[in-house]
């Protein structure tokens, strides 16, 4: 549901003095924020990261459940310069990003939208109101704890997005914030994934040192066991990412030009990664090193580890809340249920995984989903696929249940068979030959007679297909053979 906030009132924080740490920076000819090396500092952590390994063997870890929030910065007194963000848009964005990652074993939960008003930031989002900016959010819980905060702007000066984690009096929050065109953009839909991939410490495959010591940070063509390799210590410190100029000629995404690094080597040896996500290879991106997703996922740990209550930039949640919809809720008994709007309000589960949702008809009752751990429920065949490719809300009919093949392909679960639903109408379909064909009698049945407990004792005997009918755009077929009373 979107929901306009109205701030708490004025909270009084035990320390006089507000320390607000942000690390992110915007260069003139850059189109996002990068992370710094005081990330350790600010949350009091170091970390270290095994590299060797593949992408294979994050599958046998256990699975990093994220939630994402997003809110929308519009304006109250100043006009309209853009179209608000809209539900669809989030999930969009959020279906780009388990795209990306699930190979990783990181999985996104939507957990909704928001918006709020403030004209001192409407316009745009610069370098001398940007801190403001991130305190005003913290002062009046514009951010979801624990959550990734995405937020849509109207233009934030010199870049397209950036990240950054912040927050008065030592307390922390993740925060990207976007450029309203940014998040939802066929033309760029890499920038979601690419400041994601900055909120768990990744560096720019080009990382040349902080903005006030640039060029002091360069990686070296050499890879491991060759004279002059520094890749463990400097740009990005990920080994499996091949040095990098930030701009450079290359053709089908593939590099094509002659530069060379600092000690002359040229980058031709081993060509810059154009395909990974945190390059600037516009259009490219596509990939993570398995180097990278060993960083990530050992940030996250990091983060979540630390004894400090006022850190909840990042937290992992288990993984049953990937089979809660995203709204709307299930019907028990009695009316149908709606929104505030009056509109059937079904369960909905967000796209960007492939679902496979099979029939439970002979189940036992299961007036609501059963629990994520229970699959010892009847289940039959496969009624719908919905791969990750799909691009609308995905409802969770009654009589099935379902598989997220990216979480567990063995069981479906949350097994919804509630039979006091009762049809709003139907179709009674007579086989006139006995036989199923096409020479038929077809009656249709209002609510009252398709719920007529004598329905079926008052048929004439021979062959009929019953077709029930539900509100919620379900149907249940029955074929039966009717004998002598």
């Amino acid at each position: 549901m979107t929901n306009k906030i109205t701030p708490p009132p004025y909270k009084y924080y035990a320390l006089i003095l507000f320390i607000f740490t942000f690390f992110n920076a915007s260069a003139q000819s850059d189109w996002c924020g990068t992370n710094s090396d005081e990330a350790e500092t600010l949350l009091n952590t170091t970390f270290t990261v095994d590299q060797n390994v593949t992408m294979e063997s994050f599958q046998g870890l256990p699975p990093l459940i994220l939630k994402i929030h997003f809110y929308d910065l519009r304006p109250d007194q100043l006009p309209q310069t853009h179209p608000f963000l809209t539900e669809t848009e989030t999930l969009n964005a959020v279906a780009e990003l388990n795209k990306n990652f699930n190979a990783s074993n990181i999985f996104f939960k939507y957990d909704g939208m928001d918006y709020f008003e403030k004209d001192d930031f409407y316009n745009e989002i610069n370098d001398d109101n940007q801190t403001a900016f991130k305190e005003y959010l913290y002062d009046n819980d514009y951010f979801v704890a624990g959550a990734v905060n995405v937020y849509s702007v109207t233009d934030l000066d010199n870049a397209l997005a950036n990240q950054s984690f912040g927050g008065p009096g030592g307390g922390v929050f993740s925060a990207i914030i976007c450029d309203y065109d940014a998040i939802d953009n066929p033309n760029i839909p890499y920038v979601i994934t690419h400041e994601t991939g900055h909120m768990f410490y990744l560096k720019h495959t080009f990382y040349d040192g902080p903005a006030n010591f640039p060029g002091t940070s360069i990686e070296n063509v050499a890879r491991l066991g060759e004279s002059n390799f520094n890749a463990d210590t400097h740009g990005d410190k990920i080994i499996d990412t091949y040095a990098t100029p930030q701009y450079y000629t290359r053709t089908n995404c593939i590099y094509n030009d002659n530069l060379t690094d600092p000690v002359g080597r040229a980058y031709l040896d081993y060509p810059p990664q154009a395909k990974n996500f945190m390059s600037y290879a516009h259009g490219c991106q596509q990939e993570f090193t398995s180097g990278q997703v060993a960083v990530m996922r050992s940030y996250i740990y990091a983060v979540i580890n630390i004894p400090d209550p006022n850190i909840t930039a990042i937290k992992i949640y288990d993984v049953e809340i990937l089979y809660q919809p995203y709204k709307g809720e299930y019907y028990f008994a009695g009316p149908l249920p709606v929104d505030e709007d009056g509109n059937l309000n079904p369960p909905l589960f967000q796209y960007g995984f492939d679902y496979v949702f099979y029939d439970t008809t002979q189940a036992g009752d299961y007036s609501q989903p059963s629990a994520y751990e229970d699959t010892s429920f009847w289940y039959g065949s496969v009624v719908q696929n919905y791969d990750t490719n799909y691009n609308e809300p995905i409802e969770h009919s009654n009589h099935t249940a379902f598989k997220i093949l990216q979480i567990d392909a063995n069981f479906p679960r949350m097994c919804y068979n509630n039979f006091s639903l009762a049809p709003s109408g139907g179709t009674i379909i007579k086989f006139l030959d006995n036989t199923p064909n096409t020479n038929v009698t077809i009656t249709a049945q209002d609510s009252t007679s398709i719920n007529n407990p004598n329905l079926i004792n008052n048929l004439d005997p021979g062959l009929y297909n019953i077709i029930e009918n539900y509100d919620d755009g379900s149907s249940q077929e029955t074929m039966i053979f009717k004998e002598n009373n």
